[in-house]
């Protein structure tokens, strides 16, 4: 599922607007982490992507992942998931050394640090 090519998609049934959405939501997360995010992806036939996500395989091995401090303040800003964070994420990291204590400070919803920690190490 990280590998599939637009033409790929196309010949599986994905309409072009659908393949363009599922590469282009791919590409800004740099890789799906779970196969529900595929799901996600907006203006996408979700039967038809549900079918795909049981046929095909997810290797998530290629998937970059950084902690928070360490995270380059360009991937936390451009990140689906990171970046109306991202500015705090750079605050917390210079005011705190401990990045246990980031989500609590940031006040993240639960269903959103869990999707953001699939992107941590």
């Amino acid at each position: 599922l990280n590998e599939i090519s637009y033409k790929q998609l196309i010949e599986y049934g994905f309409d072009e607007k659908s393949a363009a959405s599922f590469i282009g939501f791919r590409n800004k997360l740099g890789g799906f982490v779970n196969k529900n995010q595929i799901l996600e992806t907006y203006n996408i036939d979700k039967i038809l992507a549900q079918r795909l996500v049981y046929a095909a395989p997810l290797k998530t091995e290629n998937v970059q992942k950084y902690s928070l401090m360490d995270a380059p303040e360009s991937w936390l800003k451009n990140h689906p998931y990171f970046k109306y964070y991202a500015d705090k994420i750079i605050y917390y990291r210079i005011s705190f050394t401990n990045e246990k204590k980031f989500f609590s400070s940031m006040k993240v919803k639960p269903e959103y640090e869990a999707k953001m920690r699939l992107y941590l190490k």
